[in-house]
Formats: C-alpha cells, sequence, structure tokens
C-alpha cells in the first residue's frame, strides 16, 4: 500500500479526507446496487419465486472467485468458515421472520458479503468493486 503522512494540524475534515483517500468511497446505496448485481449473478437456487444463495455451488464459485483476485488458494478451512457464516445468516434471515429457508435471499447478501470480506482480507467495499469490475 501507500505511506501516507498525516500532519495534525487539528483539520479533523481534511484528516478524513485524506484517509478516504486511501479507500474509494462507496456510499450505502452503491453498495446495495453491486451487492444486488453480485447476487443475481451468484444465486443458483430458487424457492418459490425467491430467488436464493444456495449453500455448497454458489459459496464455493463466490468464495474461489474473491480469493483468485487477492492471488490467495482458498483452503478448506476458510471455505468451511464461509460455510458457517452462510449458515449463521441464513438463521438469522429466518430469526428476522423471512419465509425462505432454503437459501440466503438478497436482503440477507450484504450481511453475508460483510462477514465473508474480513475472512477473505477485504473491506466490503473493496470486495464488491473488485468482483464487479472482475465480471465485467
Amino acid at each position: 500500500g501507500k505511506a501516507i503522512r498525516v500532519v495534525c494540524t487539528g483539520d479533523v475534515d481534511e484528516i478524513a479526507r485524506s484517509l478516504s483517500a486511501m479507500e474509494p468511497e462507496l456510499d450505502e446505496v452503491k453498495m446495495k446496487q453491486q451487492a444486488t448485481k453480485l447476487f443475481t449473478m451468484f444465486a443458483s437456487g430458487q424457492q418459490g419465486r425467491v430467488q436464493v444463495l444456495m449453500k455448497k455451488p454458489d459459496i464455493f464459485k463466490f468464495a474461489s472467485d474473491a480469493a483468485l483476485l487477492r492471488k490467495r488458494s482458498l483452503n478448506e478451512a476458510t471455505l468451511e468458515h464461509l460455510e458457517k457464516l452462510y449458515d449463521e445468516t441464513l438463521e438469522l434471515q429466518i430469526d428476522m421472520g423471512s419465509r425462505c429457508t432454503r437459501g440466503i435471499t438478497v436482503d440477507f447478501f450484504q450481511v453475508y458479503l460483510n462477514k465473508c470480506a474480513e475472512i477473505l482480507g477485504w473491506s466490503l467495499g473493496n470486495l464488491l468493486m473488485s468482483l464487479a469490475d472482475y465480471y465485467n
């Protein structure tokens, strides 16, 4: 990465600007749009009329591509961790009143991505942007 020297002059706004220059800023709306776009690409399951992210095939595809972009190999432990996060996210989705029990819906996909990003060594914003660039 780049080394950035921040001289504290007391101007908090200026410090925030120089720190945000390090990572391309993604607003909530844009993040949601990117997450939705990725969801439609990865989610291979259906429950009724609802498209859902399936555990085995979809997670593996997503994690493989994310690891590839980071030039890392996807090991069994990481995959198991991602599957555990999938189960936790699906459980949360059901606890929050969703009738979809066979897979993660688009509404909970970003929650899942957020958890995965950390394990895969990304920030959510960078993960979304990198995958979006990769597929375009």
